[in-house]
């Protein structure tokens, strides 16, 4: 207690913010030395941290830009995770990362164009539509717009292939 403020010492103490910022900047760490696996084990082990918007009962200005960047902070790790995955070739592990970002900004129309690549790539052409449908379905109810041109071609490239 100092000046009348309490605040916490992160030697004495454990806060999910700080572990979250924490694995984040480790990450960005090993990811510019060139230190590909020691940045994706930061993400994995941050990823579990997060779990939702910021002390999202609460209103107060301050917490929008603090939420934001962690919210932010959360889908970057999502899309690293995913394309470290689809890189090995693991489409099912991948998807499943981006439709954990998808529960969190349900108008990322870039995670719904990862998500419907991993889907063909695993032979599910299917749940690629499907994820396609929702995608247009979001962007059109949330944001009015429809999805953009690069993901209709994707689109439209798959309808060709199936046909």
């Amino acid at each position: 207690l100092k000046e009348g403020r309490l605040s916490l010492s992160n030697r004495h103490c454990w806060v999910d913010v700080w572990a979250f910022e924490r694995s984040l900047g480790q990450a960005e760490k090993a990811r510019k030395e060139g230190k590909e696996t020691e940045s994706i084990r930061a993400l994995e082990k941050g990823l579990p941290i997060y779990r939702g918007s910021f002390l999202q009962s609460e209103e107060a200005d301050w917490l929008i830009s603090r939420r934001e960047k962690l919210r932010s902070g959360f889908l970057g790790m999502i899309a690293n995770l995913g394309r470290y995955s689809g890189k090995l070739g693991r489409w099912n592990e991948a998807a499943s990362y981006y439709e954990k970002g998808l529960d969190v900004d349900e108008v990322a129309e870039d995670l719904y164009r990862r998500l419907i690549i991993c889907h063909i790539r695993s032979g599910r052409e299917a749940e690629a539509l499907s994820a396609y449908r929702r995608c247009r379905k979001m962007l059109m109810t949330v944001l009015g717009v429809a999805p953009s041109a690069e993901t209709n071609a994707l689109v439209a490239s798959l309808e060709r292939s199936i046909s």
